[in-house]
């Protein structure tokens, strides 16, 4: 969830500059944080359907959810994605610092993962 949501909503900025869109993007009259809360959201939904996939592609062979704690998975979740919205908007103005996706995303991603 987090290589989906931090790299997709950084990668939407970089993939606007490419495309040549990202000026007049930047001059109309929009809510930058709702094109990027909106871009966070379709890549929540997704990641969460993916999960909820697995999860049931996983019961035939004995996957129990017996230890679930609902309301605590949902303070997880919110805290999560407010981390990952955070982390995404520092990598995407990266990215359009240095022109670059790769090397920019890579290095986040493995201090994300020596780290946690």
């Amino acid at each position: 969830m987090a290589v989906r949501t931090c790299l997709n909503v950084s990668r939407s900025l970089i993939t606007e500059l490419r495309e040549g869109t990202l000026e007049s993007l930047m001059l109309t009259p929009f809510s930058r944080y709702g094109y990027f809360a909106g871009n966070m959201l379709q890549q929540t939904v997704t990641s969460m359907g993916e999960i909820a996939l697995a999860f049931i592609l996983c019961m035939p062979f004995g996957f129990s959810a017996q230890g679930f704690s609902l309301p605590f998975f949902l303070l997880s979740l919110m805290a999560s994605l407010v981390a990952f919205f955070g982390m995404s908007m520092m990598l995407g103005a990266l990215m359009l610092y240095t022109r670059d996706t790769y090397i920019s995303q890579n290095t986040l991603f493995i201090f994300m993962y020596l780290v946690s």
